[in-house]
């Protein structure tokens, strides 16, 4: 693969890190990030707004999960 996925790769992956840590500031890492390696500025806020979309479509899917598994039962 490309040098320029894997460290986009990577900065997303570090900056999802933080922000779960931090409980803030990911997405706004993540738009720097895109910005210093040339990416137009409408193009990186809509990246970075599509896997806010993402990960917090994810999120409460894995608590409905853990709902379920905690009652026992469908909510």
């Amino acid at each position: 693969m490309d040098a320029l996925v894997w460290a986009l790769s990577a900065a997303a992956f570090l900056t999802a890190a933080l922000s779960g840590i931090a409980g803030l500031g990911g997405g706004t890492i993540l738009i720097g990030v895109l910005y210093a390696v040339g990416m137009a500025p409408v193009e990186a806020l809509l990246i970075t707004a599509y896997s806010r979309l993402f990960t917090g479509e994810t999120s409460v899917k894995v608590d409905l999960v853990k709902q379920v598994i905690i009652s026992g039962a469908a909510p």
